[in-house]
């Protein structure tokens, strides 16, 4: 029991650190049957796991007794060092659930968060990757309708000449405009590959999360199905 106490429980209050003697000769005041009780009362007399996820107050008060009655081992029976031992091991693991539990769901929620950033951006590209491509065939069908128009105009007599090197400097304005949205999409093409790369990263990690937590959860009702046990026959 000390081992676990002094391993698990005894970091989480600085007083249970600074002053070790001052606990000692408070505890002492007690008799140990009336910390057993009062340990008995407030861990059996309700689902303790069940209301320790959420009332931060009944873990301190349960480590404080733990605490004391750690001080005070010399004078438990082997049943109650025992039964105290191992209910300090469901109670420290309970804590570390509890706590990793809550660090995985912040996680998760932020991983879901980045997932929702990361399709609306994917579809933007896609939008606008839509939206070239859709320039890019008006282009292409622009481009076409001026070289069969550049060949009617060479095959008329040499008067209208100058219409077709009009037309011979629009065909060479549209393949500009065609250059550079090809190479507006092949930009956005790209973004969007990282966009895509990215989703693929954020939802590996929300099914690692969501993993995580399906073992806590797993672990977490293994620890009440052992209390449910304990309390039946609380052993000390």
């Amino acid at each position: 029991m000390e081992k676990l106490l002094s391993g698990e429980l005894g970091h989480s209050s600085e007083a249970s650190q600074s002053t070790p003697q001052a606990e000692a000769t408070e505890t002492q005041s007690e008799s140990i049957k009336k910390l057993l009780d009062e340990l008995r009362e407030l861990v059996f007399s309700r689902n303790l796991l069940k209301h320790l996820p959420n009332d931060v107050t009944l873990g301190e008060e349960v480590k404080a007794l733990l605490v004391k009655l750690n001080y005070r081992a010399n004078e438990l029976s082997e049943k109650q060092s025992s039964g105290i031992t191992d209910f300090t091991r469901i109670f420290t693991e309970a804590t570390v659930n509890i706590d990793e539990g809550k660090l995985s769901n912040v996680t998760l929620q932020q991983l879901n968060v980045d997932h929702k950033d990361s399709m609306s951006k994917l579809q933007a590209s896609k939008d606008k990757i839509m939206k070239f491509d859709e320039s890019i065939s008006a282009a292409e069908h622009k481009i076409k309708a001026r070289d069969v128009e550049i060949e009617d105009i060479n095959a008329q007599i040499r008067l209208l000449e100058e219409k077709a090197s009009k037309v011979r400097q629009e065909k060479s304005q549209l393949e500009d405009a065609y250059s550079k949205c090809k190479e507006k999409r092949s930009e956005v093409v790209e973004e969007a590959r990282n966009v895509v790369s990215m989703t693929i990263q954020t939802r590996e990690k929300i099914d690692n999360a969501k993993e995580k937590n399906r073992e806590l959860d797993s672990n977490y009702d293994m620890l009440e199905g052992n209390y449910a046990i304990m309390r039946l026959s609380p052993p000390f």
